[in-house]
């Protein structure tokens, strides 16, 4: 045999490695390849059911909303928010509401919820004062409403410090029609809770209006709430708010230099978050989301047991034989029969 020209010992040593990573490579893509063809082969047979797809389905919403209960809405912060009205003495979710994406199939839209604060700059502020030491404080919103139905409940949040004689406060309610609405004027207290029905007097704007006093019900069970007049259009027969623009204007006149007064103006719509609320305003959506992973781990721990199960009975059915295997062929026969899904609900 012919002896080579270059000893194998002489070989460019800088040339091996490379040929080594170009046949890795190509390993590397034809694994690819054979991996790729079996996803699409899975996917084309998995697509052939669909009971397969909505199952996996229904296990990724309940996986996803496990993890966002636990993330997004952890268990200290819940209690509050759950509590939030007890804790707080604010009222500021609606009672029995639908949630807000009922608006989607409703030809005239529940109203929303609207808060808005002096502390946070969505109502005006202005606070004057007169050489001869008089002055007052001026709050003004403007709010629009584009609904014709009516809020549950529209509330005024007087958070207010001062020395001696207590500040007197004056209201004004302009309606889009240009209506001037002055309801009664409330004690002011260091956190005062001004509801509007407390202190709008109904009869005298039913006696002006001869269209309300067709819908409006002064008694009985079910009473009308006086704070409606505020939205109530002028001539309608039937109990329809008025859409548009309407504004608050609250006069505060202090009677010491040391007085401070701040406002939160909370109209109560009639929907709330994405599942609603209950009678005592807690929002479902907590109780929704957190019992996605109980009914993960129950459904887990179901299915571990049943297989379990399962395996032990066939394993005894195969080991002792006899009467004991014609049992087990029995009863999964019956299981093959009996409509387990319709006894599980039921």
């Amino acid at each position: 045999a012919r002896l080579p020209d270059r000893p194998a010992w002489n070989v460019p040593f800088h040339g091996r490695p490379r040929a080594a990573a170009r046949r890795r490579l190509g390993d590397l893509k034809e694994r690819w390849s054979r991996t790729k063809g079996n996803l699409c082969a899975f996917a084309r047979e998995f697509a052939r059911y669909p009971s397969a797809i909505a199952g996996l389905v229904l296990l990724a919403v309940l996986v996803g909303g496990s993890l966002y209960a636990v993330i997004g809405l952890p268990y200290l912060e819940i209690g509050e928010t759950w509590h939030s009205v007890s804790l707080t003495g604010k009222v500021t979710v609606p009672k029995n509401a639908p949630a807000k994406w009922v608006n989607w199939f409703r030809v005239r839209d529940l109203p929303s919820t609207v808060i808005r604060s002096s502390q946070e700059g969505t109502i005006e502020k202005v606070a004057s004062s007169q050489p001869d030491g008089d002055g007052q404080i001026v709050f003004t919103m403007d709010l629009d409403y584009p609904y014709e139905g009516f809020p549950q409940d529209v509330l005024l949040y007087i958070d207010s410090s001062y020395e001696g004689k207590r500040p007197h406060v004056s209201i004004s309610w302009t309606t889009p029609d240009g209506r001037e609405i002055r309801p009664k004027s409330p004690a002011i207290r260091s956190e005062n809770t001004y509801r509007f029905s407390d202190y709008v007097e109904a009869q005298i704007f039913l006696r002006r209006n001869e269209y309300w006093r067709e819908w409006f019900v002064t008694d009985g069970p079910s009473p009308t709430p006086p704070f409606y007049v505020l939205f109530a259009q002028p001539e309608a027969r039937e109990a329809a708010a008025q859409p548009g623009n309407y504004r608050l204007v609250v006069t505060v006149l202090p009677f010491s230099e040391n007085t401070d007064v701040d406002l939160e103006f909370v109209l109560i719509g009639g929907v709330h978050g994405w599942a609603g609320t209950d009678y005592l305003r807690r929002d479902l959506l907590v109780p929704l989301l957190w019992g996605l992973p109980f009914a993960l781990a129950f459904g887990l721990v179901g299915a571990t047991l049943t297989t379990i199960l399962a395996m032990v009975v066939a394993a005894a059915g195969a080991w002792f034989g006899g009467w004991v295997d014609g049992s087990v062929q029995r009863l999964t026969e019956v299981n093959l029969i009996v409509p387990v899904l319709a006894i599980g609900v039921l």
